[in-house]
């Protein structure tokens, strides 16, 4: 739920800003929805892992693939932001199981 408030913030925030007109908010969305095409798509193209994982998901920012445990999972930041930089990245970290 909170992955979803950060993303509504964030659109919000680029509605507000006089930078962004209309048009830019609605590319916004555009590609954030071919973000999460592609995403759903690979994540359900992939063979299911074999073993303990933190499982693939999309948190409607990133889309993660599977990590294993006690290890940090990096992936590139969404290029569906507006202040996107190639090379920029984003981790989440998959716990050791108790």
């Amino acid at each position: 739920m909170s992955q979803v408030c950060l993303l509504l913030a964030l659109l919000l925030l680029c509605s507000c800003t006089k930078v962004f007109s209309t048009n830019s908010l609605e590319l916004v969305k555009e590609k954030w929805s071919s973000y999460k095409d592609q995403c759903l798509d690979y994540l359900n193209a992939t063979p299911p892992a074999t073993g303990l994982v933190c499982n693939r998901t999309f948190d409607l920012y990133v889309c993660w693939p599977d990590g294993l445990p006690g290890t940090t999972v990096n992936v590139s930041c969404p290029w569906f932001l507006p202040w996107y930089r190639k090379g920029m990245c984003v981790n989440r970290k998959c716990p050791q199981p108790r």
